[in-house]
């Protein structure tokens, strides 16, 4: 006998061994999505803003320029992604697994508009291509996350920090931008067509 929940498991397992989140509902992608890319961006941005603050009073006077320019961006950056990772939970990725349910015949049909995603998953898109510029400009004023010479430890575990996000924000958006989003756009236009 199956555990409940186990299909979903190794199809978790499945898609992270090989590399390929296509091979998975999108039921799974976005459970995926919220569990691993969501969870981390909770837990990092608060410990990243206090780490900045930290390294803000301890080198403010040797750096203190640049790391009011990273603190700009930083926040910049947090301000709008908080909003984002809540529409994303309450609207989008909800009403994309109503539409999965619906196709893998395990759940009701959902009240379609046809467009009505295309337009919150276009809103998304260009928010996630905003979050890109500022990762960039977090990545030219820390010198590609090189700290400079005098540099506690505090200040080298920020720029890991803000690595470690951009990496994990990079792998983020491409699961969003590349499958979820188009597979979700898919099942809406073919719920659409059907009588």
């Amino acid at each position: 006998m199956t555990k409940p929940g186990a299909d979903r498991s190794n199809a978790i397992r499945q898609g992270q061994a090989v590399g390929d989140w296509s091979a998975v509902t999108l039921t799974v992608l976005a459970d995926h999505i919220l569990e691993t890319h969501h969870v981390f961006m909770k837990k990092e941005l608060p410990r990243l803003d206090a780490l900045l603050g930290k390294v803000q009073k301890a080198h403010g006077a040797r750096h203190g320029d640049m790391l009011q320019n990273v603190r700009r961006a930083f926040d910049s950056l947090r301000l709008e992604f908080d909003p984002h990772l809540a529409k994303e939970e309450q609207t989008l990725f909800p009403a994309i697994k109503r539409i999965d349910a619906f196709m893998s015949a395990k759940g009701p049909r959902p009240v379609v508009h046809l467009g009505s995603l295309a337009q919150t998953i276009r809103q998304m898109e260009h928010e996630h291509e905003d979050f890109g510029h500022r990762l960039g400009e977090l990545r030219r004023l820390t010198g590609g996350y090189c700290p400079p010479a005098d540099a506690c430890p505090s200040l080298a575990a920020l720029y890991d920090g803000l690595k470690a996000m951009e990496v994990d924000l990079h792998e983020h958006i491409h699961l969003e931008n590349n499958i979820l989003f188009p597979g979700s756009l898919k099942q809406e236009a073919s719920i659409a067509g059907l009588p």
